[in-house]
């Protein structure tokens, strides 16, 4: 459906959707397995725990991602609504 709107939040949700759902697949995951074997890293400092994080768990963080970024859209499209009808009224009951 964001795709069908267009714009930036529909690609954005195309990225998402398109990097959970490779990040997710068997082959990748296999693939990976298969690559760390042989390396490693640093974990010196916060940015080498980083790295070693999105190496060894992608599949974890990038549905993390997936959800916070529907969160967001739901929260922008649906809660946002209701908030502005909400406030009008609230400020018509104040005098001063």
């Amino acid at each position: 459906m964001l795709w069908a709107e267009g714009g930036r939040i529909g690609r954005l949700a195309l990225l998402v959707n398109s990097a959970a759902f490779v990040l997710t697949g068997d082959l990748p995951w296999a693939i990976l397995l298969g690559l760390i074997s042989h390396f490693h890293p640093s974990t010196i400092g916060i940015s080498g725990q980083l790295l070693l994080a999105l190496q060894v768990f992608p599949a974890p963080l990038i549905l993390l991602v997936m959800g916070a970024f529907y969160l967001w859209v739901y929260v922008r499209r649906c809660a946002a609504p209701a908030l502005s009808e909400q406030l009008p009224n609230q400020a018509e009951g104040l005098t001063f």
